[in-house]
């Protein structure tokens, strides 16, 4: 974590409110025990939009200067329709009487 980040995640611990509630305290002990850690994209982003949504109880210089965007979407493939099986023959089943 940068030391921003580490002063981020602290800061957004001592706010009132919900705050991402276990990722928030998670981060904040991290950042006390292990500030070499480093996090993801997604957490690094996930910090800026609390920061974003919290910005009235954090210090002036850790609020963004402007709304983070989202992240862009990871495309998946369309799905693949399932070919359909054909009907089994009902004559495989029905065994016919011999007749003798």
């Amino acid at each position: 974590m940068t030391p921003h980040e580490i002063e981020l995640a602290k800061a957004l611990n001592r706010c009132s409110g919900w705050v991402g509630a276990r990722f928030i305290t998670d981060a904040a002990a991290t950042a006390d025990l292990l500030p070499q850690h480093e996090i993801s994209l997604r957490q690094r982003h996930y910090l800026e939009i609390l920061a974003w949504r919290y910005r009235r109880q954090l210090p002036s210089h850790l609020v963004p200067e402007a709304k983070p965007p989202g992240l862009p979407k990871v495309r998946k493939e369309p799905r693949r329709k399932k070919e359909k099986q054909p009907a089994p023959d009902p004559d495989l089943f029905c065994e016919a009487p011999e007749t003798t």
